[in-house]
Formats: structure tokens, sequence, C-alpha cells
């Protein structure tokens, strides 16, 4: 059962792709790839790693981590798509967990809790531009959002030891003061491929990154 979540979370990554392939401009198709990517993450985490294998637990992890850390960054995106994909996320992990729990368990309770955490909102009253998220930077242009993480995603799912795609939204979020999500960001990347590259090692401008990313994590708390 386990290989058939990681075929089918496979498969919505790449209908993320193809769906996306022509144009990133329409709202519509901005939804409907990041979607397809917040319920492959949702496979992963609410079905495949409850139930895997010590022999599948690699493929689970490594597509699990993936996809959430690109989940992560979709639901930063500006323009209301960052909520819409948040209660997505939600409403997924709710029904997930209907399924899991005895019959009966899960009351309206859960339907309030999702409405209500879709509505949440950030403090109002800070000293900060209105668009800028609390500790993480601002929110993100959707189009150029999706385009660097599918990047991001084509460079890991491909096993390819380059990092250009790591490279390119490692950028795209240090720009937009997105340092944590970068940071882990880096983590992801570096153990995925050093997990498939065991002879590699970790190159300058690799440890730069990370330097850099954690030095303005530093410097933004003081």
């Amino acid at each position: 059962a386990v290989h058939v979540v990681l075929s089918v979370a496979l498969a919505l990554c790449i209908q993320a792709f193809k769906a996306t392939a022509s144009s990133t401009d329409r709202r519509d198709i901005i939804i409907s790839g990041m979607k397809y990517v917040v319920r492959a993450s949702s496979l992963m985490h609410d079905y495949a790693l409850v139930g895997c294998s010590r022999k599948t637990l690699p493929a689970v992890v490594s597509l699990g981590s993936l996809t959430d850390i690109v989940t992560q960054v979709l639901t930063r995106a500006d323009e209301g798509i960052g909520e819409i994909l948040d209660k997505f996320r939600v409403a997924l992990n709710w029904e997930a967990n209907k399924k899991r729990e005895p019959l009966g368990s899960v009351s309206e309770v859960g339907c309030n809790h999702i409405d209500n955490h879709s509505e949440r909102q950030f403090p109002k009253k800070i000293g900060l531009h209105p668009t800028w998220y609390v500790g993480d930077g601002l929110l993100l242009p959707p189009s150029e959002a999706l385009s660097c993480s599918l990047a991001y995603c084509r460079e890991l799912l491909g096993g390819s030891p380059s990092v250009s795609g790591t490279q390119v939204l490692h950028n795209f979020l240090g720009v937009k003061g997105a340092h944590s999500v970068a940071l882990r960001l880096l983590c992801n990347s570096n153990s995925i491929r050093l997990s498939r590259f065991p002879s590699s090692n970790l190159s300058e401008n690799d440890s730069v990154a990370n330097q850099d990313t954690v030095r303005n994590l530093a410097e933004r708390s003081l």
C-alpha cells in the first residue's frame, strides 16, 4: 500500500509540472499546480509515514520532506493564495484523521477548526509593513514561488547532484527575507543529496549559503 501512495504522490508532483508547463501567470493554474504538491505532501505525511516499513522508510522520508518544505514555501504565497492552500492542507489532514479514528469520534468540531484555522489573522498592531510575515519575511509572489519550488522539486526528484534548483529557490527566499524556511530548505536538500551520493561533500557554495542564512537569522533576532 505504501508503494501505491508513493507512486500517487510522485504522479501528483509530475502533474504539477505538466499543469504549469505552459504558463504560471493565470491564478487558477497557479492554485491548481500548488494544490497538486500540497496533496502529495498530505499523502506522504498522513498515509505513507503511518504505515511504511523499514525498507520503504528512506523513500517515504525523502519525498515527504521534499513535498513538506515546498508546501511551506507555497503557503507563504501572496494575493490570498497562501490562505487558500493552508485551508486546503488542513482539510486534507482532517479527512485523513477522520479515516483513522473510530467511527463517530470526529465531530463537527473538526469542521469548525478548519474554518477557524483558515481565517486566522496575523497580528495587526505591529510596526512592520502590512505584507510582512512576522518572523519570516515578505509574502511571496505566487507565480515566482511556484516556478522556483517546482525547479527545486525537479532537481531533487531527478536525482541530480546539481544544486541549481536549490540555489534558485534559496536565493528567492533570501531576497524576500524568508530565512527560516530557507535554512530548512538547505538542510533538506543537503541531506537528500548526501544520502544519494555518499561520496560527495558539501561544496563551498553550500557552506557559504548555510553561514549566510544563519547570520541573517541571527541579525534579525537581535
